[in-house]
């Protein structure tokens, strides 16, 4: 089945109903599928029926995918399109207005929450909802990287397609824009410190079954840079791991050259993304999320070339060298600029000690 989330569109723009209302097409297929009379007199004589009404996958309105190909986690899945929670077959241009949307939502909380006379808890559920459907949007473009098209279709059936059709270069550099502006920037979870302040949690408690619930968070605020690194990671791990390197890896077996992204375009346009402000002087203003960032993705960079994961390919290990030896350059030089403060003279030179040690890294490699 499906996950819908509402649909909801930014003011000023046409908006439909908030939430399936009907059955679908593919619904009453399925239906047809399964319930359909078909007028044989034994099983076998059902197949060229049935096998007509499958046949049908190539028309948008009766595609299908399993639950499999919708766990991108560990890069097995491979179509971008294949995503729960989604109203669109465009998911990239849904979710970059969803995104710019969300965020807009989440900023103008404190003007509506809590209402007079209500707990403060009230404005961290109406923070905290959205902020659920602005996470799975900004680490969504991650599926695109290293993405191919899945056709179920049958060799013959109307319209049908080769079962793997790559996924342009083009929009595998666009998803990376997306995740840069929404999620690896400081901006995307730069919020009105009137909203963040509001963000506490009610102390009541209650017994249920004679057991004692109240278990309170951890915190009283909204972890905002705690929850943004999760976010951050989970996208990170999607894009390298082993599978999804390999695959890449592969892609111009299948695909002419520079029709899609290689594994030097993933190095270079993340390297771009988390670490360009060390290049050009800006990494000054950074703030806790983006260090945070360069800090763990320093430290992949140096698992990658030190105790790569099983699968990992050997392009990925140097690709990994090769980056860390551009972080340890940039970042010595950046310490030389006048007038560092010393958090980032302290950020620095640990980004630049953890690309030393890992470049420098002795290790026994055992005969096969």
């Amino acid at each position: 089945m499906d996950y819908a989330p509402v649909n909801l569109w930014p003011k000023g723009t046409p908006q439909g109903e908030y939430s399936q209302l009907v059955l679908g097409p593919y619904d009453y297929y399925a239906i047809q599928y399964g319930y359909g009379y078909v007028g044989a007199a034994t099983p076998t004589q059902e197949l060229p029926t049935l096998q007509r009404w499958a046949s049908r996958w190539a028309d948008p309105n009766y595609r299908f995918a399993s639950d499999e190909d919708a766990q991108f986690a560990t890069g097995h899945s491979v179509d971008p399109r294949v995503m729960q929670f989604v109203l669109s077959s465009k998911p990239l241009e849904w979710c970059g207005v969803q995104t710019q949307m969300l965020h807009g939502v989440l900023d103008a909380v404190a003007k509506r929450f809590p209402a007079p006379g209500q707990s403060y808890e009230e404005a961290r559920r109406a923070f905290t909802i959205p902020l659920t459907s602005y996470l799975r949007c900004a680490t969504m473009p991650a599926h695109t990287i290293g993405g191919e098209y899945l056709s179920r279709a049958n060799r013959g059936d109307p319209g049908a397609q080769l079962p793997f059709t790559s996924v342009s270069r083009y929009d595998e550099w666009y998803a990376m824009q997306l995740l840069d502006k929404r999620l690896f920037s400081d901006a995307a979870w730069s919020f009105s410190p009137d909203v963040l302040r509001r963000l506490t949690y009610n102390e009541a408690s209650a017994f249920a079954d004679g057991a004692w619930v109240y278990n309170p968070s951890p915190r009283h605020d909204v972890a905002v840079v705690q929850i943004a690194n999760a976010a951050q990671e989970s996208a990170l791990s999607e894009m390298f791991a082993p599978l999804r390197l390999q695959r890449i890896d592969e892609l111009g077996f299948k695909y002419g050259a520079g029709t899609t992204m290689t594994l030097a375009d993933l190095f270079a346009w993340t390297r771009d993304g988390i670490f360009g402000d060390i290049a050009s002087g800006a990494v000054a203003k950074a703030g806790p999320v983006r260090r945070n960032l360069q800090t763990s993705f320093a430290k992949r960079l140096a698992d990658l070339w030190t105790a790569p994961r099983p699968g990992t390919p050997p392009d990925a290990q140097a690709l990994a060298r090769l980056q860390l030896g551009y972080l340890q350059r940039d970042s010595s030089a950046a310490l030389r600029r006048p007038n560092l403060d010393e958090l980032t003279r302290g950020h620095l030179g640990a980004l630049a000690t953890i690309a030393s040690q890992a470049l420098n890294a002795r290790r026994t490699i055992a005969n096969q």
